[in-house]
């Protein structure tokens, strides 16, 4: 039995879990190995190979983003890093997080690093700072009763950071705070690869590293806003105003002069991404991101499966069975192995969480987990039509406001809804093509044809992959494997396990081999980059994609639900 990871091997696992499924796969291999799993791997070990590496070795996966004009998807291209790099992004920005905090402005709500200690990721999860957020704004709005809301963003963000610009931003923090020399050369390090791979145009769309670097970039930005006539809140990318419309045009310009000096450019003109809201008639959207706070929820149904199967992980293949009686497609993380690793339960009783779990799993049986998801099937159903039905004669801001509760409710759905409903929603998402995500998945989930869902990309092939495989069934193309976007699509469903049934071709395609398990010497010699790592961590012999997909990495490790990680891009 190997011994438990250490924090930055988690950090890394957890994180890259919900960033892309290529990268977390090679993780996983990576961290098979006893002496990857401890914290001076990476220090010392990983650091020497990203260091001693003349560039960065990156897959370039195809996601979603939305669709053109024409009706074609629009696919956002991620630049995910190999093992080692990922597990120095860990150590950076974790290392970075005490010094961060202290100049940390209180307008910015989003990539707020995690202490090392802490294994969930390397930032908070987005929802609580869009919570954060969204109270600040809400108090501005209720101290200015006559003030606007302005929502901005900036365009093409991080492939507008230069690494120049990025250099400097990492120099000056790591100045500043007087980060250790091996530390910086690190980050530096791998800015160059970022410059590398993007012919010096940018930092990488992709690397979680890129988040840090982009918040040390706006900082100055953010730090100047507390000398604006409105009131500022970001996001990401996404500023927020607050004031009346001659101190919201000032605000804005002085934000056009502080970007313009970066090479950055706002949205502006744009009716999707520019767009100007009463402070009173924002104040209808104030409890939009509140926590449910009584009955069945979707977080107690979801905690209550995971707490079942960490104290009785034997009870899952019946779980299974018996939500699957039911019309539900739940995908049951396997615990066993986590459980049974050596010093995990240890830590756990140590943490007083074992006495936590024990007094918090009354309701985690199979008996009250089936009557919450039906109770929760019922709501979302119910809410779900009643938005869907809504006038269409609506503000921009209310369209948006609309689009991101149905959003929240058909990924839900998708695991709780009867295929007859389902069936009748895809039909009904498709009049927006917002949903168009939505719309393609509880299609194929219906019709069993994953043709749309390939097209789309493979962070819509991973939600359609993880139902289909709870589900038992086989996926059917009705037309050929054709883009690259697609065979990635292909290949996601191979790993996770499920059976595909249509014309493929690319049956020399080094991706394909790997999922499909042909990893021979030619493969590992021949493949460059991100792909020759991968087939020669996974080695000879039958693919293991699926179990590991399958299997939780450790106690901590959440169940992860794809359909619904995908939703974070949408909230403005």
């Amino acid at each position: 039995m190997k011994p438990r990871a250490e924090a930055l091997a988690a950090k890394a696992v957890h994180q890259y879990r919900g960033r892309d499924i290529f990268a977390y796969l090679a993780l996983r291999y990576y961290l098979e190995a006893t002496a990857a799993r401890g914290d001076r791997w990476t220090e010392d070990n990983a650091a020497q190979i990203v260091l001693g590496s003349p560039a960065g070795r990156y897959l370039n996966s195809y996601h979603f983003k939305a669709l053109r004009n024409d009706g074609s998807p629009e696919h956002r291209q991620l630049s995910v890093p190999n093992p080692s790099e990922a597990l120095i992004e860990a150590l950076l920005i974790c290392s970075s997080a005490e010094a961060w905090r202290r100049e940390r402005s209180d307008q910015l709500f989003s990539y707020d690093p995690t202490e090392r200690t802490e294994r969930g990721g390397y930032f908070r999860g987005y929802m609580p700072g869009l919570r954060e957020r969204q109270r600040a704004i809400a108090k501005a709005c209720l101290a200015r009763p006559t003030a606007i809301v302005r929502y901005v963003d900036i365009k093409a963000f991080y492939p507008s950071i230069t690494p120049a610009r990025a250099d400097a931003a990492w120099s000056a923090f790591s100045e500043r705070h007087a980060i250790p020399k091996a530390l910086s050369n690190l980050g530096h390090k791998l800015i160059r690869n970022h410059s590398i791979e993007s012919s010096g145009k940018s930092v990488l769309t992709g690397p979680m590293f890129s988040h840090f670097i982009a918040n040390l970039v706006l900082k100055d930005l953010d730090d100047a806003a507390s000398r604006f006539t409105a009131s500022y809140f970001r996001y990401v990318d996404d500023i927020t105003l607050v004031g009346e419309p001659a101190e919201i045009e000032n605000s804005l310009r002085d934000i056009i002069n502080h970007l313009d000096r970066l090479g950055l450019r706002l949205h502006l003109g744009d009716a999707a991404k520019d767009i100007t809201v009463a402070g009173s008639e924002w104040l209808k959207s104030a409890e939009d991101y509140r926590d449910e706070a009584s009955g069945a929820s979707w977080m107690k149904l979801v905690g209550n499966i995971k707490k079942l199967l960490l104290l009785y992980p034997n009870v899952g293949p019946e779980l299974e069975a018996r939500l699957q009686e039911n019309g539900f497609r739940f995908p049951m993380p396997d615990y066993d192995q986590a459980v049974r690793e050596r010093g995990a339960f240890e830590k756990v009783r140590r943490l007083a969480l074992w006495v936590w779990l024990l007094f918090r799993s009354r309701r985690a049986t199979i008996k009250y987990i089936l009557a919450d998801a039906l109770e929760l099937r019922k709501r979302f159903q119910r809410e779900t039509h009643a938005l869907l039905a809504a006038q269409v004669n609506e503000s921009q801001f209310q369209r948006k406001r609309r689009v991101s509760k149905l959003r929240y409710r058909l990924g839900r759905l998708a695991y709780l809804s009867e295929s007859s409903e389902l069936r009748r929603l895809a039909e009904q998402a498709r009049a927006l093509p917002e949903l168009r995500f939505h719309a393609a998945l509880l299609g194929a989930i219906t019709s069993l044809n994953c043709s749309e869902v390939l097209s789309l990309g493979t962070n819509v092939a991973q939600s359609a992959a993880q139902i289909f495989r709870a589900m038992g069934e086989t996926a059917r193309l009705s037309s050929p494997v054709r883009t690259e976007a697609e065979l990635q699509g292909l290949a996601v469903l191979i790993m996770n396990g499920v059976s595909v049934e249509g014309e493929v071709g690319f049956e020399g395609d080094a991706l394909l081999q790997i999922a499909r398990g042909n990893v021979g010497r030619e493969l590992m010699k021949n493949t460059s980059g991100f792909l020759q790592e991968l087939a020669c961590l996974h080695g000879s012999g039958p693919a293991r994609h699926a179990s590991i997909i399958k299997t939780a990495f450790d106690v901590e490790q959440d169940i992860f639900l794809d359909a619904l990680e995908f939703e974070y891009g949408y909230y403005f």
